[in-house]
């Protein structure tokens, strides 16, 4: 075989290579998911009778980076609680890209909220603290199912 026809065959494998990294490359970026969780707050601290439901929405997308993929999700979270100490104040958590929510219960111990922000991932779970001072005492905690 003819240094040309080397040429033109190592010229014809490397672009087979490079279109099939590329379009690996593409498809990686390509994948999304419909996200929908929920999670059942249940009572870890001094209020038994308190509970709650959190729900999450929205779209978790793939993306090819240098170090592997990674994912973005752009999404809502809201969420409600009952049997709270009326009047209180509570901070909401679910996850340190999504920050804290604070919010006071109603005169009922009730409270409803949302959807709130976006975040750079899906959260997991849920906690809801009763501020006392400057400490949070845990109150509810629960995980997203899926």
């Amino acid at each position: 075989m003819g240094s040309s026809k080397r040429v033109q065959l190592s010229v014809l494998c490397l672009t087979v290579v490079a279109l099939f990294v590329v379009t690996a490359s593409v498809d990686a970026q390509n994948k999304t998911w419909n996200v929908k969780s929920n999670a059942r707050l249940k009572p870890v601290g001094d209020e038994p009778r308190a509970s709650g439901q959190a729900k999450v929405t929205g779209v978790l997308t793939a993306y090819d980076g240098w170090d592997g993929p990674y994912y973005v999700f752009d999404g809502s979270l809201s969420f409600s609680c009952k049997g709270l100490t009326p009047g209180a104040t509570y901070m909401a958590g679910w996850g340190s890209e999504w920050g804290r929510y604070p919010f006071t219960a109603g005169a009922d111990g009730s409270f409803s909220g949302g959807p709130f922000g976006t975040g750079n991932s899906r959260p997991t779970g849920m906690s809801v603290d009763r501020v006392s001072g400057t400490s949070l005492i845990p109150v509810l905690h629960g995980k997203f199912s899926g």
